[in-house]
């Protein structure tokens, strides 16, 4: 029995070498998450009037803007939002509650001014894998390109 431990372990300790460990991002890196946010179009980093980062792009033709929450002094921030926003749109009460209720990920509202924001909450904290924001940039992407075509009808 303890031939076959001492066995285990030591095949287990030639693989740790193999194991690397991969570099998270989290919104405490504001740098890091323009850099992705890159390969989906334009991102430029910047500040809110608060402080706090912001990336403005372009994605397909259209303006969003990830601001990035629960900072401490405009540093160490914990959660990004993504949101777009349109004017000059006539979007009803009940195309955002029937958009609502059959997305999983994106949120839709009309703003004071009763003009559509599109907005999608994205958990950073603790971090996640390059891979990962990309995925949510990917969701983000389709649910701008289907908010355009479903609510606001406008064709691709």
């Amino acid at each position: 029995m303890t031939k076959r431990l001492l066995a285990v372990l030591a095949s287990l300790a030639m693989l740790a070498p193999c194991v690397q460990a991969e570099t998270l991002v989290d919104a405490a890196n504001p740098a890091a998450l323009s850099e992705l946010a890159r390969g989906y179009g334009s991102a430029e980093l910047g500040k809110t009037e608060r402080g706090n980062p912001k990336i403005k792009g372009r994605m397909d033709g259209m303006a969003y803007t990830i601001f990035f929450l629960q900072c401490e002094k405009g540093e160490k921030c914990r959660d990004v939002q993504l949101s777009a926003g349109w004017s000059g749109y006539e979007v009803s009460q009940a195309q955002l509650s029937a958009w609502n209720s059959s997305k999983n990920y994106s949120k839709a509202y009309l703003d004071e001014e009763n003009d559509p924001i599109l907005e999608m909450d994205v958990v950073m904290s603790p971090g996640m894998s390059p891979a990962a924001f990309e995925r949510a940039l990917g969701l983000w992407k389709k649910a701008l390109r289907d908010f355009r075509k479903d609510v606001l009808k406008v064709a691709d």
